[in-house]
């Protein structure tokens, strides 16, 4: 039965740790700035997670390699509540020296991990200006604003600012708009405070970008890199026409500049001070004005308020059914635009057709074009009669942004074959518009029964009965025998020592456990600590003395007076001795631990049965 369970046990491992390999698939990626100015050096790493037999480098025709390749590797190993994880990572890093503007391919590299060949993904990476020769052309404006970030009296309104952006300026009722909250800066920031984002009225938004830990990554504007950080990213859809405006977003921004020398300062002065001190920059977005356009009119009738480029489809779950049981109509809407806010194409279905309620779901997501995906409408019904159904059409209109025209989607026709059920039926309309359905009985005559049962005699009346008079008396010794138990609940509850004498032992007990909790675990002075707390508050509780009087005279003389012998009180200041050389004298070993935890729970029972 032991080997059994050994090779069982082997046997999971060896299937769990297969699991883990195929799960863990080997990965190469390559990790490079998007966006470099000329003449700038910046690193490129090829990483794998797993062991590589063999590198073959890229050929880097437009940028100068300065180093590399420089191979490295890391491994580390972690245990958290016992599960052990391990990582592998080899690196092959350069350094790189941009030559010209453009936007340039990096070129891919391959490894071979277990005799499999893995190649990086090409990256693109844009070369700009230089910042050097873009601040000698920008004029004295840019002089000024360099000159006063070295001196660290201000902060340039070039080198930290907040932008908004959005991906159209003019729109259609409906049409929906991505709009983008970004902070770039070229200075070192150390945190925010009192961030303020803009309240959108006249617009139906979804805030879908919404990063909790704030990443900073390069990014060129405006022909000048900056460290760029997402802060939000709404999706907002018009609700009004002519032209709206969106507030303005705020935050203060610390930064940390450089101070003045100081003169007379003392050389204490220059341990604790770092030279920098926060300063509070408060950045504000422009008013931001959105241009809505009213839809032309005359709307089609089958106009939803779809706004974009949709496609439509239509189907059935089943095409051959048998009569009362259930089909699906299911309409799928596919596209780009307001696909959020579209509700279910019109239908119409035979009026033999018991329709139910119409399921929705949907698969969207949001990007920086705006929604796309796709809205499923599901429409579930009963045919009540056996025959063959054309379904009319499922038809939907949208306005097309790109061709500035409403265009109508119309669905194939489908065709349902409903097969006769086991039992026939007749289908009604009733008077609420609801269908009811009238089954034949199998006969057309209910006769009158004409038999007769035996009679039987009378019974007596309850009112008179010895049941009637005796139910009153029972309830009223019933309510006595309730109000004597409350009274005794309540005379008890009043005696307050009795109380702390009769809870005595189970709170006695309850120390004691954990102290045996300790005990098992070979906590030394947690133990003796706890038997000590046990003893002292079962004492305390039992013989109705305060912690204050708790001392060996007024213990012996209680417990005298209670009837204890001389051996039972000796035995009980032994123990109690114990515990307190127990926290100066050195760890004894478990065998004598837990004879004092005996001789306490034994000398508590001797006492209880005083």
């Amino acid at each position: 039965m032991h080997r059994t369970m050994k090779r069982f046990m082997g046997t999971t491992l060896a299937l769990f740790l297969g699991a883990i390999g195929l799960f863990a698939q080997p990965t190469f990626r390559v990790e490079v700035p998007s966006v470099v100015a000329v003449d700038e050096t910046f690193q490129v790493v090829f990483k794998a997670n797993e062991r590589v037999e063999s590198f073959e480098p890229p050929r880097f025709e437009d940028f100068d390699v300065l180093t590399g390749p420089v191979p490295s590797q890391m491994s580390s190993t972690s245990i958290i509540n016992g599960k052990r994880t391990q990582s592998y990572e080899m690196t092959y890093s350069y350094v790189l020296q941009a030559q010209k503007e453009g936007v340039f391919t990096l070129p891919t590299a391959s490894v071979v991990i277990d005799g499999k060949t893995y190649t990086s993904k090409p990256v693109q990476v844009k070369v700009v200006q230089s910042q050097r020769k873009a601040s000698a052309q920008g004029g004295t404006a840019q002089q000024a604003g360099a000159s006063a970030q070295r001196s660290g009296d201000s902060i340039s309104e070039d080198d930290l600012f907040l932008n908004i952006s959005v991906n159209r300026r003019k729109v259609v009722l409906g049409e929906p708009v991505i709009v983008t909250i970004k902070l770039y800066t070229r200075r070192q920031i150390s945190g925010f405070e009192d961030v303020r984002f803009p309240t959108f009225n006249g617009f139906w938004s979804n805030e879908f970008e919404s990063p909790s830990n704030v990443s900073f990554v390069r990014e060129e504007k405006d022909g000048v890199i900056y460290d760029a950080a997402l802060l939000r990213q709404y999706m907002l859809i018009p609700q009004q026409t002519g032209t709206l405006t969106i507030d303005p977003a705020e935050l203060v921004c610390l930064v940390p500049v450089r101070t003045q020398n100081r003169r007379g300062h003392s050389l204490f002065d220059d341990f604790f001070d770092s030279g920098y001190q926060n300063v509070r920059k408060r950045l504000s977005t422009k008013l931001f004005t959105l241009t809505v356009e009213a839809l032309p009119a005359p709307e089609p009738a089958s106009f939803g308020g779809g706004v974009g480029r949709f496609q439509l489809e239509a189907n059935l779950s089943q095409t051959t059914v048998k009569a009362h049981e259930a089909v699906n109509l299911v309409i799928t809407v596919k596209g780009a635009g307001n696909i959020n806010l579209i509700d279910a194409p019109e239908y119409r279905l035979h009026p033999d057709f018991e329709v139910y309620d119409v399921k929705r779901s949907e698969n969207i997501s949001v990007g920086t074009a705006g929604p796309a995906g796709s809205r499923t409408f599901e429409v579930p019904f009963i045919p009540r009669s056996a025959g063959v159904y054309e379904l009319e059409p499922v038809r939907m209109s949208y306005y097309d942004v790109q061709r500035k025209q409403y265009v109508t989607l119309e669905s194939a026709s489908l065709t349902l074959t409903v097969e006769a059920g086991e039992t026939q039926a007749a289908v009604v309309s009733g008077g609420n518009g609801h269908q009811q359905i009238v089954k034949n009985l199998g006969e057309d005559i209910r006769y009158i029964v004409t038999r007769t049962d035996a009679l039987r005699p009378a019974r007596a009346l309850f009112c008179g009965s010895l049941l009637y008079w005796g139910l009153p008396l029972v309830m009223v010794l019933l309510v006595l025998l309730v109000a004597w138990l409350l009274d005794k609940r309540i005379e008890r509850k009043k005696d307050v020592v009795g109380t702390r004498n009769r809870q005595a032992n189970k709170v006695a007990r309850n120390r004691l456990k954990l102290a045996n909790t300790f005990l098992s675990q070979q906590l030394y002075t947690a133990f003796y600590e706890e038997l000590h707390k046990a003893l002292i508050g079962y004492l305390s509780d039992k013989l109705t003395l305060p912690m204050s009087e708790l001392n060996r005279d007024r213990i012996t003389e209680v417990l005298t007076r209670r009837g204890a012998d001389a051996v039972l009180v000796g035995r009980l200041m032994a123990v109690l001795d114990a515990c307190e050389f127990a926290r100066y004298a050195p760890q004894t070993d478990a065998l004598q631990m837990q004879q004092h935890y005996a001789e306490g729970v034994e000398v508590l029972s001797m006492i209880e049965s005083l």
